[in-house]
């Protein structure tokens, strides 16, 4: 048996913060022996992808969705704001350019759960802001027609200003658990990675959830609407990193690039070969995205009754 690992959502060590307070602390994956983590992009090809910022600097990525909405992860926002975001920006660099528009609030999907029968289910968040990007498009959700686009063995791009590798990180940190290291002057990275298994994908989240429920609830339900991208283990792959949390999985369709997916786990220590994302096509993730961008813009709906580890949605 290969040796353990510890896996962990995504964000920056600010976001880490709050979901370690929070108890989300997840469990062991067997790593893969080698990962290739993509390669620098150009930003100006990617225009509407979005660094997420909490006032002290880049907690996530995103990706601008309407002209005046991000769509971002929503464990990325818990215990704490998106101030800013900023597009067009090489790299988290507070000198390095971009546009850089104030965050007028935020909505949490309401079936996110943390702990319970169904873990990082719906991981996914938008932030309205105050004034329109200049010229920058944004980019679509997938829809029916694209399905093929994400079927295993399917290649898709990984993205996001995430460290490119473990090294990145501050050594003098404590890289551990939910507090793993920082993002740094990170700059936009891609590669591609091929979906895995509906069977792979519930594998890994398995065992996540060995750990993750520790109270003895039923774990038949878990992370339902997950995407899984990555190799086999033992071969090489892009696989996201801290800093990438929120950020899109990329599929090539007939009308330009689309989101099928938002990155939300994956192995500790980017060591892992495998990256879990928030399915966004056909997904109750994708019903409360549709309920809530309407017409381009972030729609306020009345807030739901709560239900056991359901938590209520969010309007900041």
């Amino acid at each position: 048996m290969l040796p353990l690992r510890t896996i962990r959502p995504r964000p920056s060590r600010a976001a880490g913060a709050a979901l370690l307070a929070a108890g989300a602390l997840l469990a062991p994956v067997a790593p893969a022996s080698a990962v290739l983590r993509g390669s620098p992009v150009p930003v100006a090809d990617h225009p509407a992808l979005a660094q997420v910022d909490n006032g002290e600097g880049t907690i996530c990525t995103g990706a601008l969705v309407a002209p005046r909405v991000v769509l971002t992860a929503a464990h990325c926002l818990l215990g704490q704001r998106a101030t800013h975001v900023v597009l067009g920006r090489r790299t988290t660099s507070d000198d390095d350019g971009g546009q850089r528009l104030r965050v007028r609030r935020q909505a949490i999907d309401p079936g996110w759960i943390v702990r319970g029968r169904a873990i990082l289910n719906a991981d996914v968040a938008l932030l309205e802001l105050e004034a329109r990007p200049r010229d920058v498009t944004p980019l679509p959700l997938i829809d029916r027609a694209d399905a093929a686009l994400i079927a295993p063995g399917r290649s898709a791009t990984v993205i996001g200003w995430g460290v490119g590798r473990w090294a990145d990180l501050d050594p003098d940190e404590e890289h551990t658990g939910l507090n793993a290291g920082v993002i740094g002057a990170g700059e936009l990275r891609a590669g591609s990675a091929p979906v895995r298994s509906d069977r792979s994908c519930d594998a890994f989240t398995r065992r996540v959830a060995r750990s993750l429920l520790d109270d003895g609830s039923d774990d038949s339900v878990l992370a339902p609407d997950a995407l899984c991208v990555g190799a086999a283990t033992g071969s090489p792959a892009t696989v996201a990193c801290t800093g990438d949390a929120g950020g899109p999985l990329l599929v090539e369709t007939p009308r330009g690039p689309a989101i099928a997916a938002i990155n939300s786990f994956g192995a500790a220590r980017c060591v892992g070969n495998v990256s879990a994302y928030t399915r966004l096509l056909g997904s109750p993730a994708r019903r409360w995205l549709d309920r809530h961008l309407v017409a381009g813009r972030l729609v306020r709906h009345p807030k739901p009754a709560t239900s056991g580890d359901r938590p209520a949605v969010a309007h900041r």
